[in-house]
Parts: structure tokens; C-alpha cells; sequence
């Protein structure tokens, strides 16, 4: 399991028997968004991130850095992976994680979903999926001890072909 909060939310994922990183941002949440790009991005990243319209910087900032720590909470490092050695790519609702010579690694061995549970939020999940299982999420909403129900969040996107 995994367990990730922000402001005004707390996610868990739980698997059953492959490791899995989870994280989630508040959209709205300030940060120097090109000083943290330029410094921990893949360069790839941070140019693709610069080169948007302004007014986009922050959602793929955060599309980004969701991504990042979904995938080294699944890896179990923590930071002592550098975020540059390994770079995600979009293409509409397609993504791709690419390694670094240093860091080596298998970009087919890992699943991720980015989901639209909130208009305020950003969500990120990685699996590492050594044995290509297909994964069915299962996305719950609710308050401890006062009960929960199930939601259908959109995917915005996902390494899943």
C-alpha cells in the first residue's frame, strides 16, 4: 500500500501483490515552478514545460512531479533517485517513462494513471508490473467511520496501450 495527502485530500492505494506509488497535489498550491523544473526535471521535461502557454505551466507541473513520486514511492528510493534520471512524456492520453544510461530500467515494466478526481487536484499512480497483469481500478470517495462509495474518475492519461 501507499499513502499520499495534500490539502483537503488523502488517497491510498492498496495492491495486492505488486509494488505501487501514489501521489497528490492541490492544483492551486504556489510553487517556482521554472527554478524547480530547470534544477530536477529531465532536461526534456522542463523544456516541453516551458514551451506551453504560461497558463499551463502549472497543471503539467504538477502532471509532472505526481508522476515522479507515484513512480520513486512504487521504486521504494524515495529521493535518492534523482528526478532528472527518468522523464515522462505525453501524447495526448498516452504516457511513456523513459530512463536515463545511468539509471537504467525497463519503461515496460511500469503502469501509470493520472485521474481527474477533482477539477482541484492532481492524482498519480505507478505499478511496477513485472508480470503484465491488467489492473482494474477501484476509486472510493468518502469519510472514515462514516462510510465510503465508489466513483468513476475520469483518466486523463495512462501508460496502459
Amino acid at each position: 500500500f501507499n499513502l499520499t495527502h495534500t490539502r483537503g485530500l488523502i488517497a491510498l492505494a492498496v495492491m495486492q501483490v505488486e509494488p505501487v506509488g501514489i501521489d497528490v497535489e492541490y492544483l492551486s498550491r504556489q510553487a517556482d515552478i521554472v527554478n524547480l523544473a530547470e534544477r530536477y526535471f529531465a532536461r526534456k521535461e522542463a523544456e516541453d514545460l516551458l514551451a506551453l502557454p504560461v497558463a499551463q505551466w502549472n497543471e503539467r507541473f504538477y502532471d509532472l512531479w505526481t508522476l515522479k513520486e507515484a513512480y520513486l514511492k512504487a521504486c521504494g528510493t524515495g529521493l535518492r533517485t534523482p528526478l532528472s534520471e527518468f522523464c515522462f512524456s505525453f501524447s495526448g492520453e498516452t504516457l511513456d517513462i523513459s530512463f536515463s544510461d545511468l539509471l537504467g530500467g525497463d519503461s515496460t515494466a511500469w503502469k501509470f494513471w493520472q485521474l481527474d478526481i477533482d477539477k482541484a487536484f492532481r492524482l498519480s499512480l505507478a505499478v511496477n508490473d513485472r508480470k503484465g497483469h491488467d489492473y482494474r481500478l477501484r476509486v472510493k470517495k468518502g469519510v472514515p467511520v462514516a462510510g465510503f462509495s465508489d466513483i468513476s474518475p475520469a483518466i486523463i492519461r495512462t501508460s496502459i496501450r
